[in-house]
């Protein structure tokens, strides 16, 4: 079975990163969210895991988690197979793309720093590799992030949780 962590509406078809742990990661898009079909493989090594996907300028765009190592960057036209994949330098678990400008993507997710779990929010500069950090949470419960991302009338809202299996709290972020 292969699994899906977000999906993303492409016109007149659905488009999601398929991940099973020991095989690359593949762009499947569908119709009627039932039947699937495999349109490309991602070139990522490792073990890649969550993934999350947006159609910007014809061209799909792709943050993907690999399991205890940095996560990729990849994108590529919407009529083409070749993928082009970059490795952003971090550690990013749960990741959620929000707003795209045709330079840079606000991406959250989970982000781990000296043995810290935290619900970080960064402005990712593709096509230089580079990022920012916009906000970072310090998270004091075993699990966290799980976000959502929402552009608004120039806000930018961030929902995410927090907490484990007896105490779990949802947060609502605000960034202008």
């Amino acid at each position: 079975m292969v699994w899906i962590w977000r999906i993303c509406i492409a016109g007149e078809k659905c488009l999601g990163i398929g991940y099973l742990e020991g095989y690359k990661p593949l762009l499947l898009e569908t119709k009627d969210l039932v039947n699937w079909n495999v349109v490309s493989e991602l070139p990522v090594d490792g073990i890649p895991t969550e993934a999350d996907l947006v159609v910007y300028d014809n061209t799909i765009m792709v943050v993907l988690r690999r399991d205890g190592d940095t996560a990729y960057f990849c994108s590529k036209p919407m009529d083409s197979t070749a993928w082009e994949c970059i490795n952003m330098g971090l550690q990013f678990d749960s990741p959620c793309i929000g707003h795209v400008d045709g330079k840079s993507i606000v991406v959250a997710g989970r982000l781990f720093s000296e043995d810290k779990r935290e619900t970080g929010i960064i402005n990712y500069k593709y096509h230089s590799n580079k990022y920012d950090i916009l906000d970072v949470t310090s998270i004091n419960s075993p699990d966290c992030a799980y976000p959502g991302i929402v552009a608004y009338n120039g806000i930018l809202y961030m929902s995410y949780y927090e907490g484990n299996y007896t105490n779990a709290k949802i947060h609502l972020r605000r960034y202008k």
